[in-house]
């Protein structure tokens, strides 16, 4: 993985590393990814199967930016980084602005459940995107109620304890979430036609115990990077079956689209590999073995660059690792082997020239400030009668965004039905809950000036069919 979201999201989707596409960070476009790079989506719509992404997006807002002109047929979710309201929250389906309902999570596997079912009969690639475990840290109270008291058997310095039980019962509550969707394949009857593929982004995004790795989300160092990747196809992937060599969220394009016989011969040169020979043990997998154990896996962000290989990791300061004897790369092994360190060296530089600084990175975003006012804003907000002027078509009146659903009311202090344990700590006393201000998005050039709205007050919550309350 990369060590932060939007990164790896590229990478999944094209099989290329993130600056290839123009992806260099998670804000102000460094989040975007460019129209010229053909799609996991596009690459299984054109084999055939209807697509559908659900949850978080984050490689663009605009067109051609959105999921829909990515080769998603439907969408449900959002598709920026961070999202502020977990319940009942504005999200788009398709090209309409809607409101979820109850907790985000839930909401989002209620839409994919939805999908599956619907496309049941006939090939389909269903991506589910979850925003959860990140902030704010909002949990239903059934499942903050069993982590509130829990002890941590596994610490890490620098924790925060409330911030963890917190990031537990989100993870929690995804795992029920995740046990619904294979629960509603089984129920189908489509498992064994039917590749599932499990794994994160990133690493933790706090201090909090990551397995003995040194580094969090944000961090190039194993701790920022590594993460579980779990695939299950009954009767093809044998049970139990471990890659051990080292893999990258770049190999699961060429991977899947190998597992259902798909061509990528009108993919962009790819810089992942096709793992399927060595997750199904085809006789293949020997030779994939023996090229996976050579190959170097590149952590990049912020200009930082760190090289991975099966045996060591060179950090973006130069410091050389074996990780088979030290996954918490405590011990600084260049003087004892400086050949591999050279080599390693010699990688990050060449990867530098041949990827990083071989895309012009992105122009940020932004308005000028208050002392440079000859300066031209990059983009303006547009009104419906000058769209219509530039388009030579009638635009819609210029709006406010207004997710459909109940008129805005005010929300008393009663009791909520989601926990905010970043905000309820003892020592601070619980605050008044306020209404949320809903974050402006927009589809199409069509951009219209639109004034901040509020969140109505929250319905209350229950879970899902399949989730417990306690």
């Amino acid at each position: 993985m990369q060590p932060v979201c939007a990164p790896t999201r590229a990478e999944l989707l094209t099989g290329r590393w993130h600056p290839r596409g123009g992806v260099r960070g998670v804000t102000e476009g460094a989040e975007r990814l460019s129209p010229d790079e053909l799609t996991i989506a596009e690459v299984f719509r054109d084999g055939g199967y209807a697509t559908g992404c659900f949850g978080k997006w984050h490689n663009g807002t605009q067109w051609p930016y959105h999921p829909l002109a990515r080769g998603f047929e439907r969408f449900y979710g959002f598709t920026e980084g961070h999202w502020g309201s977990y319940v009942d929250p504005p999200m788009e389906s398709d090209s309409e602005f809607v409101r979820g309902a109850g907790y985000i999570t839930d909401d989002i596997t209620d839409k994919a459940i939805d999908f599956v079912r619907s496309h049941q009969e006939a090939p389909f690639l269903c991506y589910v995107a979850y925003n959860t475990p990140h902030s704010p840290m909002t949990v239903p109270d059934a499942d903050w109620d069993r982590f509130r008291e829990r002890p941590l058997a596994q610490t890490r310095d620098q924790e925060d304890p409330v911030f963890t039980r917190a990031a537990l019962a989100m993870v929690e509550n995804l795992d029920a979430n995740v046990g619904r969707l294979l629960q509603t394949v089984d129920d189908c009857g489509i498992a064994d036609d039917t590749i599932v593929v499990f794994f994160s982004d990133n690493g933790p995004n706090s201090f909090r115990w990551c397995g003995g790795m040194r580094g969090r989300k944000g961090s190039t160092d194993d701790g920022g990077v590594r993460s579980i990747c779990c695939l299950r196809w009954p009767g093809s992937i044998p049970a139990g079956r471990r890659v051990a060599e080292p893999t990258a969220a770049i190999d699961l394009l060429p991977t899947l689209a190998g597992l259902a016989g798909l061509s990528t011969a009108g993919c962009r040169p790819l810089d992942g590999v096709d793992l399927s020979s060595l997750v199904t043990g085809s006789s293949e997998a020997a030779s994939l073995t023996a090229t996976l154990g050579q190959r170097p896996i590149v952590s990049s962000f912020r200009g930082r660059v760190s090289i991975r290989t099966a045996s060591h990791r060179l950090d973006h300061e130069g410091r050389l690792y074996d990780m088979r004897t030290d996954p918490g790369q405590t011990t600084d092994i260049t003087a004892d082997e400086p050949e591999v360190a050279a080599q390693l060296h010699a990688i990050a530089t060449s990867w530098r020239n041949d990827v990083l600084d071989a895309v012009p990175a992105p122009t940020e975003e932004g308005f000028p400030s208050a002392s440079a006012t000859h300066r031209t804003p990059n983009f303006l907000p547009v009104t419906g009668e000058a769209t219509a002027a530039l388009s030579g078509a009638v635009a819609p009146p210029t709006a406010p965004f207004l997710p459909t659903g109940p008129p805005p009311t005010t929300r008393s202090a009663g009791p909520s039905t989601c926990s905010h344990p970043a905000a309820t700590r003892p020592s601070s006393g619980t605050p008044a809950a306020v209404p949320t201000p809903v974050r402006q998005s927009s589809l199409s050039a069509n951009r219209h000036a639109r004034p901040r709205t509020r969140l109505p007050a929250r319905r209350p919550w229950s879970p899902p069919p399949g989730i417990p309350r306690s």
